[in-house]
Formats: C-alpha cells, sequence, structure tokens
C-alpha cells in the first residue's frame, strides 16, 4: 500500500521510500535510510520533508493540512535531494 498521512496509522507507518514503480504482485526497489537524489524533488534544502497523501512527500507541515499523522521522512539536502531518516507517525490532535 501507499502511505497516507490521512488515513490510519497503518498507512501512516511507512519503512522506505520506492526507488522504482510497481504494480501489485511485482518487485520493487526501496530505499529505508540515507541519502537520495532525484531530479523530480523540489525541496527547499535543510527543511523537513514529511509524508503527504497518496505516498507523496511534502515540506508542508501536516498540521497545516488537516492532516491526521505528522511523519517525517527526513530533511532536504538540496533542491533535489533528502536525507532518509524515517520516524514514526505522530498523531496530530
Amino acid at each position: 500500500f501507499l502511505g497516507d498521512a490521512d488515513t490510519d496509522f497503518q498507512e501512516a507507518s511507512i519503512v522506505g521510500i520506492t526507488l522504482t514503480a510497481g504494480t501489485a504482485g511485482n518487485e520493487i526497489r526501496y530505499q529505508l535510510i540515507g541519502p537520495l537524489y532525484d531530479s523530480s524533488f523540489s525541496f527547499i534544502d535543510g527543511e523537513p520533508v514529511f509524508l503527504d497523501l497518496n505516498g507523496n512527500l511534502t515540506q508542508t507541515d501536516p498540521a497545516s493540512l488537516g492532516y491526521r499523522y505528522r511523519v517525517l521522512i527526513g530533511f532536504a539536502t538540496g533542491a533535489n535531494g533528502i536525507n532518509i531518516n524515517i520516524r514514526e507517525p505522530i498523531e496530530i490532535l
């Protein structure tokens, strides 16, 4: 399943970032921790990166979007990079 910050604890609990697209029944590659570069990223260097909806990443604080969980994925290391260090979901009250 895709991680999602606005559904339930299970879907907000992710273990890694996928490196390849995948379909049901097929193998995917993912990264658990450390630096990741992708030219499609557009981050502000040094700012936190959070889980958004439908498996996407965002730098907008989930609390300001009214989501149920805040999941810190890591910190941007430039416009196209992130240092992955995924934390447990924190329920936003």
